[in-house]
């Protein structure tokens, strides 16, 4: 068994790209004259170590970072930058609407139902993933989110 695993992580290392994969990636598409938006994604990792993401970019905005939103005291919603997102080995991460979210800051284009972006991430060897990120404008986001989290609370009884 242990020669075949050697075997895999021989392969697997050559193809840098086989390590990580990107799920239902897409960005807010935004009306003209917003500066901002946000992008979100599963990212899987498929290898045998953590992915540490330390950076991003994209040629559509002048600055891109990692955020989180946070509940605070009263309900309400706070936002926060974060350095750095660990996946964990053979672990996925979700950035998601309410969650953690790739800010895109100085919007040099209007986005548009369509549009594809490409993002840049960066891990802590400078290794870098493209993403592509399909814009959606805001009819067609995914809402199911926020109304499956009502539903589970209410079956424990």
């Amino acid at each position: 068994m242990r020669v075949l695993i050697s075997i895999g992580l021989a392969l697997m290392s050559a193809f840098t790209w086989a390590d990580v994969s990107f799920d239902n990636a897409f960005i807010r598409a935004m009306p003209p004259g917003q500066p901002n938006t946000a992008a979100y994604f599963t990212i899987v990792n498929h290898s045998n170590a953590p992915l540490v993401l330390t950076s991003a970019l994209s040629d559509v905005a002048a600055t891109v970072e990692y955020h989180q939103h946070l509940k605070k005291e009263g309900g309400v919603m706070a936002m926060r930058k974060v350095e750095t997102i660990t996946v964990p080995s053979h672990g996925s991460f979700d950035f998601k609407p309410g969650g953690y979210h790739v800010m895109f800051m100085g919007l040099t284009s209007t986005l548009k139902g369509g549009d594809t972006v490409t993002l840049i991430l960066k891990d802590q060897n400078n290794q870098t993933y493209p993403v592509s990120l399909v814009a959606k404008a805001p009819g067609e986001l995914p809402q199911q989110d926020h109304h499956e989290h009502h539903h589970h609370h209410h079956h424990q009884e």
